[in-house]
């Protein structure tokens, strides 16, 4: 087996990726030890239950997210309207990229659990609700900025970034359902254009 020291990490890691790929109900205990190289009582070592493997496991992808995918999509570097249009486009080169990688477009791990788990777990419902809370968070940081600056005008933050947040992840969605990243992209200048026609 492999080094006990980094077990936890493997766990999360294998889980991550499995998950992403069949669905939280459809990858089991024993299959995620195995791909992970670790023992079954490592597992029971580290976590409770499956369930508390999966609230690790959403915090890992937001973690992810955050660090790498968030901050260089929302960077100062450019005015607000545009860092909005990077969002959405930089979403889109990433599934396009991931889908030619894995085979297919595995949707947003966060809207997958909602949809898949949101109806059973509250502990789930609350970690995922967290996750959209710092989500909404980020988008009304950008979004007060460009009231600030005069990009926009006559809209609320708070409620346009909870609006931007359900399209993105509506878009992302029906991206893949229907198996074709470029909806990202498209959707995305869609909803900027809309966006900026409604605020004017």
């Amino acid at each position: 087996m492999g080094r006990t020291s980094d077990a936890k990490e493997r766990i999360i890691d294998t889980a991550s990726r499995l998950i992403h790929e069949r669905g939280f109900e459809h990858v089991g205990v024993q299959e995620i030890c195995t791909a992970a190289d670790v023992r079954k009582g490592s597992f029971y070592h580290f976590f409770r239950s499956k369930d508390d493997l999966i609230l690790d496991v959403l915090d890992h992808h937001w973690k992810n997210a955050r660090s790498q995918y968030w901050r260089l999509a929302l960077g100062d570097d450019l005015l607000p309207i545009d860092r909005l249009r990077r969002f959405f486009h930089m979403a889109y080169f990433y599934f396009r990229q991931t889908s030619e990688a894995q085979g297919a477009l595995w949707g947003c791990p966060f809207g997958n659990a909602g949809l898949e788990l949101g109806a059973r777990n509250r502990r789930i419902v609350g970690k995922i609700s967290e996750i959209f809370d710092d989500a909404v968070d980020h988008l009304q940081t950008t979004l007060r900025e460009a009231v600030r600056n005069g990009e926009l005008e006559n809209i609320n933050p708070q409620e346009t970034a909870v609006a931007t947040w359900a399209f993105y992840e509506g878009t992302l969605l029906l991206a893949k359902a229907r198996q074709e990243p470029e909806l990202i992209r498209e959707l995305g200048d869609t909803y900027i254009r809309m966006l900026k026609n409604s605020a004017g």
